[in-house]
């Protein structure tokens, strides 16, 4: 649901939604999906794969460039992964060494998590990250109440694979607990 005085996908929207995500949060494990399928299809080690689906990774989320910019991390024993993005309409840029050369454009919209929200929809920020070797990456975040921890930040990566690719959609749901703000 769009707040009131507010204008659907416009920047006091996307804002909105991104100042909701701002913060710390670490990972669910036992409530979120396995991440191998989407890791297998771009090209990450097994080693790499077995850190990331046994950890409370840590998820970070702050406003940058005078709060144009939404910055989004992953601090891992293998890197940090950052994302970016843009929440006046630009499009983005992240260049990552496990994952390849991405760029993204940032909206809000209506979405149902079928496995956690019985179907409902609500409001939720999506980037549509392009990659011309691995596809489109939808990835969708959202701030939402929850009775075991007060809120979690659920996140959705949806992978299309290219057109004429043998690989099928791959979609991974993670689950976050807020743990409090960036420091």
């Amino acid at each position: 649901m769009v707040p009131p005085n507010v204008e659907a996908g416009s920047f006091a929207e996307l804002e909105i939604q991104a100042r909701a995500i701002c913060g710390r949060w670490l990972t669910v494990v036992e409530r979120s999906d396995s991440l191998d399928p989407q890791m297998v299809y771009v090209g990450i080690g097994k080693m790499k794969r077995m850190v990331m689906n046994r950890l409370v990774i840590p998820l970070g989320a702050e406003l940058v460039d005078g709060g144009e910019t939404l910055k989004v991390w992953i601090e891992t024993p293998v890197g940090n992964k950052i994302t970016h993005a843009s929440l006046v309409g630009k499009e983005t840029f992240d260049a990552d060494g496990d994952l390849g050369d991405w760029t993204a454009k940032s909206y809000v919209t209506d979405y149902a998590w079928i496995k956690f929200c019985n179907g409902k929809e609500f409001r939720a920020l999506q980037m549509q990250r392009e990659n011309p070797k691995l596809g489109t990456a939808f990835e969708t975040k959202a701030v939402l109440p929850d009775n075991e921890f007060g809120k979690i930040l659920l996140y959705n990566i949806t992978i299309q694979p290219p057109a004429g690719s043998s690989q099928s959609t791959i979609s991974v749901d993670r689950v976050y607990k807020y743990e409090g703000p960036i420091a």
